[in-house]
């Protein structure tokens, strides 16, 4: 666990920011039995558990079939 830099803030929908506090550097991410790292963020949300971005997502060569 890391203390993230002082001038990190994430943009949420609807115009909302939010400071972060913590990050984890290279927290495994465990997906349909598969294990991946990630350095994630600490946000105090409740609609999400995770939200993984399209730079981690294309990273891992992820494909969404909708």
């Amino acid at each position: 666990m890391y203390k993230c830099p002082s001038n990190l803030y994430v943009n949420l929908p609807a115009r909302r920011m939010v400071k972060c506090d913590v990050m984890y550097k290279n927290f495994p991410i465990t997906l349909n039995q598969k294990e991946f790292e990630g350095d994630l963020i600490q946000l105090d949300l409740l609609e999400f558990d995770i939200v993984l971005g399209v730079d981690w997502l294309a990273k891992h060569g992820v494909k969404i079939d909708c």
